[in-house]
């Protein structure tokens, strides 16, 4: 397998030399801002280098290249195999459990190794990987995320030269030769100093109305020492802030949200995803130090695997990126000081993350998975 990973601005109209199309194994990602018009120049450069290959990319709040993070341009990955094979399926069904169950159905086979899964414009992410897991059974690795969004301009997943506001795509990697794993980095630690597990009492369409039986955002603020803040105050904070979502389980990641569309006056906040009432709620705190250590980590487990060099895909959250401020570059220096020899990484932001589990792939928030590919011998 040959990985070929580089920046190019959207005004770009010619590529690297030596970027050869091999029919049938070769996949093109691309990762970009949420400006990205489908009109500019490097796309048409990429479409008519790779006429028979599928061009598939997402939106980013940023996105990776090696060490850097690249705001602006396109962060290119293409993917030559050669002893293995690969399969794509769209799925842009407004349900999302069935868009996951198309997936999934469409990409298993036995020989299936593991599944990249990018989507936009979904507000129920865990309903569409949940539809994919139970499609596949949770046999092999699901990794992905969610496209990310600006101010100003909405998310996109790209197919060759088409931009869709609302779409899944998964992409299948089949072979004996072929390893796909995967690894997450938290970094994040239950916070059961002040208060112990909340429970939503009362919910609505993802939005946390009761807390334990009371308004939610005070019992949560009281449970994070935060009662005096003011509004302003709170969402200086908030980047550094989440929700591990039900009780801890031992030897599993917990499943962090972010509290988004916070309302001071009703006393309500929204999750991402479908929390339901009767959901255990345990506040959460990281330090920049702490998410390094454990993105590092995550990549260490994948490179005493093999040694050898591979793809490693770079799937971050952009809420990890906010709460770090300028030591984000430092998450990534790290995850590619421990890359091994002449191995690449790419990836980009995300509104959220789909990693696995010991009991199938979930939908997270404020985690940075890392996929690394590369075939045999192992």
């Amino acid at each position: 397998m040959q990985a070929h990973c580089f920046h190019l601005a959207t005004q770009a109209s010619v590529l690297p030399k030596d970027l050869v199309e091999v029919p049938n194994k070769t996949i093109v990602l691309v990762f970009g801002p949420p400006s990205l018009s489908v009109e500019c120049p490097a796309l048409s450069a990429l479409t008519k280098a790779f006429p028979r290959s599928p061009i598939i990319g997402t939106s980013g709040c940023g996105s990776i290249l090696g060490s850097r993070i690249h705001n602006e341009g396109l962060v290119i990955t293409i993917i030559q195999l050669e002893q293995s094979s690969f399969k794509v399926m769209w799925a842009n069904d407004s349900k999302e459990s069935a868009a996951g169950a198309i997936i999934g159905k469409s990409l298993w086979r036995s020989t299936l190794k593991g599944i990249l899964l990018l989507a936009n414009g979904t507000t129920h992410p865990d309903v569409l990987v949940h539809g994919l897991n139970l499609a596949i059974r949770g046999r092999v690795p699901i990794v992905g995320g969610l496209s990310g969004a600006s101010a100003q301009h909405p998310t996109w997943v790209l197919r060759r030269k088409e931009l869709f506001s609302w779409g899944a795509v998964g992409i299948g990697f089949y072979g004996e030769h072929l390893q796909f794993d995967a690894a997450a980095g938290s970094g994040w630690s239950r916070d059961g100093s002040r208060i112990d597990l909340l429970q939503a009492t009362k919910t609505s369409e993802g939005r946390i109305e009761e807390l334990n039986g009371h308004r939610a955002l005070p019992v949560f603020l009281k449970a994070i020492g935060g009662e005096a803040w003011s509004e302003t105050e709170f969402k200086a904070h908030l980047p550094r802030l989440s929700l591990a979502v039900g009780a801890p389980v031992k030897g599993q990641a917990d499943v962090l949200r972010m509290p988004l569309e916070v309302d001071f006056r009703k006393g309500t906040f929204r999750l991402l995803g479908d929390t339901q009432a009767g959901t255990f709620l345990t506040p959460c705190r990281a330090t920049p130090s702490s998410l390094i250590a454990s993105t590092r980590s995550a990549v260490s487990t994948l490179a005493r695997n093999h040694p050898g060099p591979g793809l490693f895909l770079a799937l971050n959250s952009c809420g990890r990126r906010n709460s770090m401020g300028a030591q984000a570059s430092d998450e990534l220096e790290a995850m590619a000081s421990g890359l091994p020899k002449g191995s690449t990484m790419a990836g980009f932001y995300t509104y959220g993350e789909f990693g696995s589990g010991p009991n199938g792939a979930s939908f997270l928030n404020y985690t940075s998975m890392v996929a690394r590919l590369w075939e045999g011998p192992f």
